[in-house]
């Protein structure tokens, strides 16, 4: 688990927290794409996952390769939202 830092810079350079990024490690027959559907899946699944990172409202999940695994890139709508998305996610280590 690590948390997403965003840079902006508009005439200052801001960083702000953006969501956490949660590796997996790869399983035979997952991919992406499948881990994916599953994910957006659980999100939706509504008061199930209400205590889970998936649970947080706003966030918004992609999944990449990494090669030996996947990482979860979850982020939110808000700082708010996103610190949330850490405290929730630092629970599955």
């Amino acid at each position: 688990m690590t948390p997403r830092w965003v840079e902006e810079t508009n005439g200052k350079r801001t960083r702000y927290l953006a969501g956490v990024d949660v590796r997996v490690a790869a399983e035979p027959g997952m991919t992406a794409e499948y881990l994916t559907v599953e994910a957006q899946r659980a999100a939706a699944a509504g008061p199930s996952t209400a205590k889970s990172v998936l649970g947080v409202e706003g966030a918004r999940i992609e999944v990449r390769s990494t090669g030996d695994g996947f990482v979860f890139h979850i982020t939110a709508p808000d700082t708010k939202r996103a610190a949330e998305l850490v405290r929730r996610a630092q629970g599955l280590s």
